[in-house]
């Protein structure tokens, strides 16, 4: 059973209005400013049910996964390049047979997991690698099962699979060390790896020894259902609806890496399913209207150093179809990738042809 602790449910509807002119379509994905918000003119239009991950191509695009079958004028199955502009890359077409649920990149590999079970015309059940410039499969092939979430180091890839995260070798997916006891969401520094324990749909944060496995010292007493952890600027940050420090209804939080002491928290009025920091600004979207005492309908930003609300306030989706679930900023955009929620009535791009 998939525990909705790292990857919250579809069930939800979007509230925001296009802000600039000429608007692209309310679709999968939108590329916005990092600064004002607004849709960035000329991106092209991502025809699917969803876009559920997303990795930084370190150029300032984008890789993009999920359940879409054209980008722009390009037929794409489930994983497709962007560039900066929110342009499809017409030489990267790789291809999978089902939705890509999770993307990690490192160097001039793309790893990813998900429902499929072929990838560039070859059987890879559920796990995969690519080259990112190319698009041609690797020969990594890991035995693991549902894999839930991969997070790739320059050391080794790790491998989230229920409650347990193995870390495996970068090319030939052989293990490389013991599995650690947790799951997804997690994040992986050298120290230490945050992740979560319990499940299927209510738990903690915890931390155990990368190398060893040995529980670690941090301890945030955090409980709830999270859909993202993140290391990053001295903090530890997750995402979700959860209680920590005595408070309810938290939708994000900040803590120390060492000992899980808490920085700042900020309350959503409903699940927050992901996170993207740039900058002293960290990036949200999710089911909520309200975020840190301000109106912010489903997507918003708070300061990375003290997590008050900030002025971003973008206005995309008023038909009520779709509900952010990925988010990632590079190079001053906003990379929102959403799922669309409207049954029975769904917006002309996501009806398959």
């Amino acid at each position: 059973m998939r525990k909705l602790a790292w990857f919250p449910p579809l069930l939800m509807v979007a509230t925001l209005a296009a802000r600039a002119a000429p608007a692209p379509p309310v679709c999968a994905g939108v590329l916005l400013s990092a600064a004002t918000g607004a849709p960035v003119t000329g991106a092209d239009t991502i025809y699917g049910q969803s876009v559920v991950s997303v990795a930084a191509d370190g150029k300032g695009g984008w890789y993009i996964g999920g359940d879409f079958w054209r980008i722009g004028s390009q037929a794409r199955s489930d994983l497709a390049h962007l560039d900066r502009d929110g342009r499809v890359d017409a030489a990267w077409h790789p291809g999978a047979d089902g939705r890509v649920e999770s993307l990690a990149r490192s160097g001039r590999t793309l790893y990813l997991s998900g429902s499929f079970r072929h990838v560039a015309g070859s059987a890879r059940p559920g796990v995969a690698a690519v080259d990112t410039i190319t698009g041609r499969l690797k020969a990594w092939q890991p035995s693991v099962g549902r894999v839930d979430q991969i997070v790739a180091t320059p050391s080794a890839v790790y491998l989230a699979s229920g409650q347990t995260i193995t870390p495996v070798d970068a090319t030939t997916g052989v293990p490389t060390g013991p599995a650690l006891a947790g799951g997804a969401p997690f994040a992986v520094t050298p120290v230490r790896t945050y992740l979560f324990t319990g499940g299927p749909y209510y738990g903690g944060l915890d931390a155990v020894g990368t190398s060893s496995g040995e529980p670690d010292e941090w301890d945030p007493g955090a409980r709830g259902s999270f859909s993202s952890l993140t290391s990053a600027y001295g903090r530890v940050l997750a995402t979700g609806r959860f209680q920590t420090g005595g408070r309810r209804q938290v939708g994000l939080a900040a803590w120390t890496p060492a000992f899980g002491r808490l920085l700042w928290i900020a309350h959503a009025d409903g699940y927050v399913n992901s996170a993207a920091i740039e900058g002293t600004r960290v990036y949200l979207g999710g089911l909520f209207q309200i975020l840190g005492g301000q109106k912010r309908p489903r997507l918003g930003a708070v300061d990375l150093r003290t997590g008050r609300a900030l002025a971003w306030n973008p206005q995309w989706n008023t038909a009520l179809q779709w509900t952010p679930i990925a988010v990632a900023a590079a190079g001053g955009r906003v990379f929102v990738g959403a799922a669309v929620t409207a049954a029975g009535n769904a917006p002309a791009c996501a009806r398959r042809p």
